[in-house]
């Protein structure tokens, strides 16, 4: 008796909802079930497993580029999060394992060499502007982050503003057609 009375009451609220379904335009009641007889379980539709991994299909596997790439990004993500939470050192450390996995990357090593230097690490924020400079000598910017920093945080010594004259006019020399490394060197003559 009971199971009559829902069924009929499934059978007439659906008959009202698709009536009011077609009045407003909309087509999606169609899926309700006709009778209780025809309730279906989760498991009809999906089977759960728990504890269980399933490999992706071969063309779904990532090649070696791929999961070096997809490291570094959820490397510089982290990194970026730190910065944003005012954790400097901890962005740092991040971004430096992006800079390991992709070191020609020179527009982060900018980034990172002007965080290491701010917190004093000026050392390692040459070193990290020189390997990008060895990893992307065709970049002008590589070459004027460098020049850049030298001038910045070595301008007190004497070789220090030679090597970052040098490291410019290197550019100027590879890069001829490009107006920033011209800028640069500008600055650096007005400063010396």
């Amino acid at each position: 008796m009971k199971m009559e009375r829902r069924s009929e009451f499934i059978v007439s609220l659906r008959s009202v909802l698709f009536q009011r379904a077609a009045f407003l335009g909309c087509g999606f009641f169609w899926c309700l079930p006709l009778g209780a007889e025809q309730e279906r379980k989760l498991s009809d539709f999906a089977q759960i497993y728990v504890g269980e991994f399933f490999p992706p299909e071969e063309d779904l596997l990532l090649n070696e580029t791929g999961k070096t790439r997809s490291d570094a990004l959820a490397h510089f993500a982290i990194g970026h999060r730190h910065e944003l939470q005012g954790r400097a050192d901890a962005a740092t450390d991040a971004y430096l394992k992006v800079l390991s996995l992709l070191p020609e990357e020179y527009r982060l090593a900018r980034k990172v060499a002007y965080l290491l230097a701010q917190s004093g690490r000026q050392d390692e924020a040459l070193t990290v502007l020189e390997t990008s400079l060895e990893k992307s000598p065709d970049q002008p910017r590589a070459h004027i982050a460098l020049s850049e920093f030298l001038a910045a945080y070595y301008s007190n010594e004497l070789e220090g503003r030679d090597r970052a004259v040098e490291v410019i006019e290197n550019a100027l020399r590879q890069f001829p057609g490009e107006p920033e490394v011209y800028e640069q060197l500008v600055k650096l003559y007005l400063v010396s």
